[in-house]
């Protein structure tokens, strides 16, 4: 009986835990205007990412931004239509990233790069086209407003467009930090692996005693 017990507490304490991994934002230190830089540990696709929120041009931190190649999440090639990942790129912002901005949605300003007291779109490019001049890239991110909740949100813009001019828009930039990283599991796993395993000992000696 007292091993059922400690069986039971220790899958408790398992997935009690918290999980490991998690995101966790990157700041200035401050609570002020464009205080939040972006977070780590931000998983897309069993990979974990550095997010950064920086002003500039498309062409300025995405490698001229005149190649899919240039684009973290790129299209299906060929044309604009987004990949799974893109989708869980996106996701992840919503997910991982704006939840844990506090405050966020009564003060866009909070990220860097976003001067409107009104929005800040949080953006990246996966779609380029050639065969057309003027706002040729696409862009995909999370639009946050002192309205409403964070959503998903579409835009073109230029290679050449400076966001740093534009009070409401910020790029996203993803640098991985570790590739085909496992998908964060329970910390207590372990111990309840072990509790199941001196219960499953502890059974056989009852039987062949």
């Amino acid at each position: 009986m007292k091993a059922v017990l400690l069986a039971g507490v220790m899958w408790a304490a398992a997935f009690s835990a918290p999980a490991a991994d998690a995101a966790t934002l990157v700041t200035d230190g401050t609570t002020g205007i464009g205080s939040v830089h972006g977070a780590t540990g931000v998983i897309v696709g069993g990979n974990t990412y550095t997010v950064t929120f920086q002003d500039g041009s498309c062409a300025g931190l995405f490698s001229g931004c005149d190649e899919q190649t240039d684009f973290p999440f790129p299209s299906v090639p060929g044309s604009a239509v987004l990949t799974s990942l893109a989708n869980d790129a996106v996701n992840a912002l919503l997910t991982q990233v704006f939840p844990l901005i506090s405050g966020v949605e009564a003060n866009p300003r909070l990220i860097r790069g976003c001067t409107s007291t009104a929005v800040c779109n949080a953006l990246f490019p996966y779609f380029y086209n050639s065969a057309i001049s003027g706002a040729n890239v696409n862009l995909i991110g999370v639009q946050n407003t002192s309205s409403a909740p964070a959503e998903r949100f579409f835009r073109g813009t230029s290679q050449t467009s400076d966001f740093s001019i534009l009070g409401q828009e910020t790029y996203v930039t993803w640098t991985p930090s570790s590739i085909n990283a496992p998908v964060p599991l329970p910390a207590a796993l372990p111990l309840l692996m072990a509790g199941l395993a001196s219960f499953g000992v502890l059974r056989r000696r009852r039987r062949t005693g």
